[in-house]
């Protein structure tokens, strides 16, 4: 039941929205209203079924109260001309495995998807066992799929407490973080936050200065990244 309300929940494109702006910083009602062009009502109508699917949470902080995005989820949807299937690969992994952080050999793991894939299945009794194991690896690698996105996490934690720490000002917060997630172009993070043009050249140029970001040419656009 929670993968469908969480696949409801997210259906709407206006609480995508709000999601996506989340990730960057918790805000409260006036912020999202403002930043999505949206009425606060209509902010705080998505916001209730948000925390309702268990999304986000809210705090209180002087006479503001900010919402924030709980923890980390994933929604899997299967559809082929055979499977339509929506799950929490997490609960699947518990309910397979017990201890959805169990120890799994990465080379194990290979070794049996070349052994899948040199399989000739062709009578129904050899297509169900191979099927049966090709799903059995394919559960193992969700699971090390989730811990890889529990250490990007972790860096994204580490990356934004640092950032934090040696942007000027908030507007160069935001735009290192913006980089730090994959954005690379000024017209980009300009988009994504909602912020002129200008004032992103600006920040760009300021931390560039400061040797903290880089811009280089690909393929004769410019693009940047953080200084290595």
């Amino acid at each position: 039941m929670r993968a469908e309300i969480l696949l409801e929940a997210l259906g709407n494109e206006s609480r995508r929205r709000i999601l996506e702006l989340l990730t960057r910083k918790p805000c409260y009602v006036s912020e999202i209203s403002y930043t999505l062009r949206m009425a606060p009502k209509v902010v705080l109508e998505h916001l209730d079924k948000l925390e309702k699917a268990g999304i986000v949470k809210s705090f209180e902080n002087g006479r503001r109260r900010y919402f924030y995005v709980t923890s980390s989820l994933n929604l899997s949807i299967r559809l082929s001309p055979y499977r339509f299937k929506t799950s929490m690969p997490e609960e699947d992994l518990r309910k397979d495995f017990g201890d959805v952080n169990k120890d799994i050999d990465i080379d194990d793991v290979f070794k049996e998807i070349r052994e899948i894939l040199s399989i000739k299945a062709e009578d129904v009794a050899t297509i169900y066992t191979t099927m049966q194991r090709a799903e059995e690896v394919e559960r193992k690698l969700l699971s090390l799929q989730k811990k890889l996105a529990e250490v990007v996490d972790s860096m994204l934690d580490k990356a934004f407490a640092e950032i934090s720490r040696i942007a000027e000002t908030e507007i160069d917060q935001n735009v290192l973080f913006e980089i730090v997630r994959g954005e690379s172009s000024a017209e980009r993070i300009s988009e994504r936050l909602g912020v002129p043009f200008s004032v992103i050249s600006h920040s760009l140029e300021r931390l560039e200065s400061r040797g903290i970001v880089e811009k280089i040419s690909v393929e004769g656009k410019t693009i940047w990244r953080i200084r290595r």
